[in-house]
């Protein structure tokens, strides 16, 4: 189920670009020519809703894997931010995330995803049982969870980011780390007035010396954030 998303993230946003492409042309061709707009508005109502009946489909996955995504980001910048996390007090920090590296055929840097599961995040805490991973979770075995979850991660930010930048990502031929927990923290910062996923460089007040430090431009914020590989766990 989750490979045929992918695919449907693939037409639907070579579509767009189609479309948009089309409008280009029309645009600039001669005064002679008229741009036919009900094919145009027609294309995009098409790729809107078929964008719709991919979010539901993908929707569906992630509440099946009870994954909740926060923050894509690529290179240092953060390139999507969930509604709920946008909706959280500045305060907040959770350590609880887990970060998930895709790198995308054709990509100079891989992308990162992050991601709460608080049933998984318990049954990682709690030193769970093969049994209980498969009875909370739906699965064989941790890893094939980790993978379905990276998987349908790889998706999601490849429909997002696929969109914001007009562009087409191969999810069919990607790879993926799912990192380990307790490498992350997502804090508010200030200065970038952004979530930032910040590596972890300790609890309570030392974190918040960091991000302070970050807020007050004494550090470099790519030195918490990963850029070329996962974070250290």
């Amino acid at each position: 189920m989750v490979w045929f998303i992918g695919f449907i993230v693939v037409f639907i946003i070579l579509g767009i670009i189609g479309s948009k492409a089309d409008e280009s042309n029309s645009s600039s061709s001669s005064n002679s020519y008229q741009p036919n707009y009900s094919n145009s508005n027609s294309s995009r109502s098409q790729a809107s809703e078929n964008i719709s009946k991919a979010l539901v489909s993908l929707g569906l996955e992630l509440v099946k894997l009870n994954v909740k995504p926060h923050l894509i980001m690529q290179n240092g910048s953060v390139l999507w931010t969930s509604e709920t996390l946008q909706e959280r007090d500045r305060s907040y920090l959770d350590g609880r995330v887990f970060e998930v590296c895709i790198s995308f055929p054709g990509e100079s840097y891989p992308m990162f995803v992050y991601y709460e599961n608080e049933i998984y995040y318990d049954l990682c805490v709690h030193g769970g049982s093969p049994w209980e991973f498969q009875d909370k979770l739906k699965c064989q075995t941790p890893d094939d969870y980790r993978t379905e979850v990276s998987v349908a991660l790889a998706i999601h930010a490849a429909l997002f980011i696929g969109i914001l930048k007009e562009k087409v990502f191969d999810v069919q031929n990607c790879s993926f780390t799912h990192n380990r927990m307790h490498t992350n923290t997502i804090a508010w910062i200030s200065r970038f007035n952004q979530w930032y996923p910040l590596q972890d460089t300790g609890t309570g007040e030392y974190l918040r010396y960091t991000i302070d430090d970050i807020n007050s431009g004494r550090t470099d914020i790519r030195r918490y954030l990963a850029i070329n590989e996962v974070s250290p766990s």
